[in-house]
C-alpha cells in the first residue's frame, strides 16, 4: 500500500507542477538517481523532473529534478509498460493512452494488487486487481 500511495502521489505532483509551470513534467524509474531506466525498473524508485527541454523520457542538464523515491524495500513489485509518462502544460500526458501500473508483493494471489490507472486526460484512478 505505501508504494501504491508514493507512487500515485508522484503522479499527482507532476501534473501539478506542469500545470503551474507551463512546461512538461515527467515522471520516470530510476537506478541512479541521475536519470531514467527501463520500464521493468520502477522497484528501484522514480522521480519526479521538470523537462524543460521536452525531451520525454530523459533526464538532461538543463532538467531539474522536483523529487526522488528511493527503492521499494521488500517483496514489492511494481510492473507497466512504460518507463516513463511525461505530464505537458494543458494537463495531458504522453503516451496519449492509458497507461497501468501494477503493484503487489511477490507470492500475491487473488484481488490484492493494486493497479493505478493513467489516462490520456491525466487524470489518476486507482483499483484492486488479480495478482499475476
Amino acid at each position: 500500500t505505501a508504494a501504491h500511495n508514493d507512487l500515485a502521489t508522484a503522479f499527482t505532483l507532476a501534473r501539478s507542477e506542469s500545470l503551474k509551470r507551463s512546461l512538461p513534467v515527467s515522471i520516470c524509474a530510476t537506478t541512479d538517481a541521475e536519470s531514467c531506466a527501463t520500464k521493468d525498473q520502477w522497484t528501484s524508485g522514480w522521480m519526479v523532473f521538470v523537462d524543460n527541454d521536452g525531451t520525454a523520457g530523459t533526464v538532461d542538464a538543463a532538467d531539474e529534478i522536483v523529487q526522488l523515491w528511493p527503492a521499494i524495500a521488500g517483496d514489492v513489485v511494481i510492473t507497466s509498460g512504460e518507463a516513463f509518462v511525461q505530464y505537458v502544460p494543458s494537463g495531458t500526458v504522453i503516451p496519449d493512452s492509458t497507461t497501468t501500473f501494477d503493484v503487489y508483493a511477490s507470492g500475491c494471489n487473488g484481488d490484492r494488487a493494486q493497479r493505478i490507472a493513467v489516462s490520456a486526460a491525466g487524470s489518476l484512478s486507482a483499483m484492486k486487481h488479480g495478482c499475476p
